[in-house]
């Protein structure tokens, strides 16, 4: 199991090295699609929160 990983890592690291710049897009591609996912699961829990307070209730 452990040189399963072992290999992962391996490829991963050839594939910097020989990609660099597609890499850093990868990179760029995974954290912008998970901030998105992110804001996605914190607007409607922060909507219900503030709906439960007079904040959204301001004139």
């Amino acid at each position: 199991m452990a040189e399963k990983g072992r290999a992962g890592h391996t490829v991963l690291k050839e594939l910097r090295e020989k990609h660099p710049v597609f890499m850093q897009f990868l990179l760029f591609f995974i954290v912008c699609n998970g901030v998105t996912v992110l804001q996605l699961i914190l607007m409607p829990v922060l909507k219900y929160i503030f709906g439960m307070t007079d904040l959204d209730r301001i004139h």
